[in-house]
């Protein structure tokens, strides 16, 4: 589970080649931050920097299901919406109020496994964790937004071309902006189907596709 390689998840990488210069030396088994920070190293061994709730677009989600992977998870972190699954105002903002040093197992991702101190869906994890660096750095922080500019944007285009309207795709948008208290989340069975469609549609799109939307190229 080491963020050496691949800088990128296998989903992510279909779009974006990152400099190779900017592969860390950290290891996420060893945690660099459990040996800097000795104030909270037990914090840092036992839940890394998984205590937060990141937005999984909905293709990421379609891909974990073609893999036999589930991403229907806790429903108190994440709301499933067309967009993806989104955190929870209540979750977002529990996390928000807590300094990261601070933060136990009421804030850990859904998808973390306290067993094994592990990532579930580490190949499809999104960009905010992929370019995660526990250090400040520039390069890194650029690429971690481009990365969820493709992610939010792959994920728009996916709901496009299943019938969404332009009002409801900017709804969503909102939603992960800034959820509402008490947002009403799909069924499973709704959820599904359309994560399914979003990564049919996702995984047929070239980099050259996806940089021109995005005004990358």
């Amino acid at each position: 589970m080491s963020n050496e390689k691949p800088l990128i998840n296998e989903v992510l990488s279909r779009w974006l080649e990152p400099p190779q210069d900017l592969v860390p030396d950290l290891d996420c088994v060893a945690c660099t931050l459990s040996t800097e920070d000795r104030a909270h190293a037990q914090r840092w061994r036992d839940f890394k920097c998984c205590a937060f709730q990141p937005f999984f677009a909905n293709f990421l989600c379609g891909a974990m299901l073609e893999a036999g992977i589930s991403p229907f998870v806790d429903s108190q972190r994440v709301s499933l919406q067309p967009l993806g699954l989104i955190p929870t105002r209540d979750f977002r903002d529990r996390c928000e109020k807590t300094p990261d040093a601070l933060r136990d197992k009421t804030h850990l991702c859904a998808f973390y496994q306290r067993d094994t101190r592990q990532c579930s869906v580490w190949k499809f994890r999104p960009g905010e964790c992929s370019f995660y660096f526990c250090k400040s750095n520039t390069r890194r922080e650029t690429w971690s937004t481009r990365a969820f500019a493709v992610e939010n944007g792959l994920a728009q285009m996916a709901l496009a071309q299943q019938g969404f309207s332009p009002a409801r795709i900017a709804e969503q948008v909102d939603f992960l902006n800034s959820p509402p208290l008490g947002l009403p989340s799909l069924t499973r069975a709704e959820a599904e189907e359309i994560y399914r469609a979003a990564w049919t549609f996702a995984k047929a799109q070239d980099a050259l596709s996806v940089a021109s939307w995005l005004r990358q190229g």
